[in-house]
C-alpha cells in the first residue's frame, strides 16, 4: 500500500473515532439529561460489583453464541469469520437499541449486501435467525 494511501485510511479512521465518540457522548447526555447527580453516585455507591463480572461474561457468551449461530444459517449465502460475525451482530444490536419499530433487523442484511449477497437472501438468514430467538 502506498504511504498516500495509509494515510488517507488513517484520517478516515480518525474521523470515524470521533464521529463515534461525539455520537457516544450526544447519547449518553440524552440518557442522563434528566437524572439527579446525587441519587446517581448514591446509587453506584451502593452497587455490588461482584454481580458485574458474571453479568458481563453472560452476556458476552450469549453474543458469541448468536454470532456462530447466525454464521451457520448464513454459511451457504457466505462465509464469514468469527470476527466479522461478532462485528455484524454488535453493529445489529446497536442499531436495534438507536432505531425505532425493529428497524435495526435492516442493518444486517444492509451490512452483507457489501460483501456481494442478495439483500432478500441475508434478510431471508435474519428472520430464520430471529424465529430461533
Amino acid at each position: 500500500m502506498s504511504q498516500n494511501g495509509k494515510e488517507g485510511g488513517n484520517l478516515k479512521r480518525t474521523i470515524l473515532i470521533v464521529v463515534g465518540t461525539l455520537l457516544g457522548l450526544f447519547f449518553l447526555y440524552l440518557a442522563f439529561r434528566g437524572v439527579s447527580w446525587h441519587d446517581f453516585v448514591e446509587g453506584v455507591s451502593k452497587m455490588q460489583p461482584i454481580y458485574l463480572v458474571p453479568a458481563t461474561v453472560a452476556v458476552l457468551l450469549i453474543q458469541l453464541v448468536r454470532a456462530l449461530r447466525f454464521g451457520v444459517i448464513l454459511r451457504p449465502i457466505c462465509s464469514l469469520t468469527t470476527k466479522e460475525l461478532w462485528d455484524l451482530l454488535n453493529l445489529w444490536a446497536a442499531a436495534g437499541m438507536i432505531l425505532p419499530a425493529r428497524l435495526g433487523e435492516f442493518v444486517r442484511p444492509y451490512l452483507l449486501q457489501a460483501r456481494g449477497t442478495s439483500f432478500s437472501s441475508t434478510f431471508g438468514a435474519v428472520m430464520v435467525e430471529r424465529f430461533f430467538d
